[in-house]
């Protein structure tokens, strides 16, 4: 029952990502936006709690990431994140996004690839 948008374009600051949703539009610009050379994740960050209690967590991981897993503060409960190619902006890499439930805080941000392999995790700020 939630409605979101997600989208991803050029600017003169370098690549944006917008989530748009009825409560909060959040945008983010700049040249980080796409994981580094080597890396899996690129930005990564979590919005503050909209009124219905749901954090959105969202953030870029490169192609090769199978599953997005958002971590709550006690490392036990796992939710996974929805992932988005970008191959039609022309950029490699995916965009995701994770609504974590207001009994959930979270803290970390794992990618894992297609065997199951944790590859890297990233502490939220």
């Amino acid at each position: 029952d939630l409605g979101w948008r997600y989208v991803i374009y050029e600017s003169a600051e370098g690549w944006c990502t917008e989530l748009q949703m009825v409560e909060v539009t959040s945008t983010s610009c700049g040249p980080d936006l796409l994981p580094p050379e080597g890396e899996h994740i690129g930005s990564v960050g979590a919005l503050e709690s909209l009124g219905n209690g749901l954090t959105p967590v969202g953030g870029i991981v490169s192609d090769e990431i199978h599953t997005v897993s958002v971590l709550d503060e006690a490392d036990v409960r796992r939710l996974p994140g929805v992932l988005m190619p970008l191959d039609e902006a022309g950029l490699d890499g995916q965009a995701f996004l994770a609504f974590m439930p207001a009994d959930m805080t979270p803290t970390h941000v794992q990618v894992l690839v297609q065997n199951g392999e944790i590859v890297q995790t990233y502490e939220l700020p």
